[in-house]
């Protein structure tokens, strides 16, 4: 319980902090910041998913850090993203970064019982 309370906390301190950022310097547009926003967030929701399942304590140490290394990359990513999404390889990779981290939770569910 008091590990999902810190995830939680510290998310939202990721984020508010992120947008405090994002307001006041100006070479950081909003787009990036929401972007950024977003995948604090969804990296954040995946480390509450993958505590919470029915796991050996390993793979949700393993997978943690996997989640965490991603989601930092998902991070550089949008705040590397151009303002149009033609030729604009970040957020493409984002979005496959992301799609590996959803496989690998589906992985880890799977094998809860084994």
């Amino acid at each position: 319980m008091l590990m999902k309370k810190m995830l939680l906390a510290t998310g939202l301190i990721l984020i508010l902090m992120n947008s405090t950022i994002g307001l006041i310097y100006q070479d950081y547009t909003i787009s990036k910041m929401l972007l950024g926003d977003f995948s604090i967030l969804l990296t954040f929701v995946l480390l509450f998913i993958s505590s919470g399942l029915p796991t050996p304590d390993a793979y949700k140490i393993g997978y943690a850090g996997i989640i965490s290394f991603s989601g930092l990359i998902r991070f550089i990513c949008a705040v590397m993203t151009g303002p149009l999404i033609i030729n604009n390889w970040p957020p493409l990779l984002f979005i496959i970064v992301f799609g590996i981290e959803c496989i690998l939770l589906m992985i880890i569910y799977a094998m809860r019982n084994k």
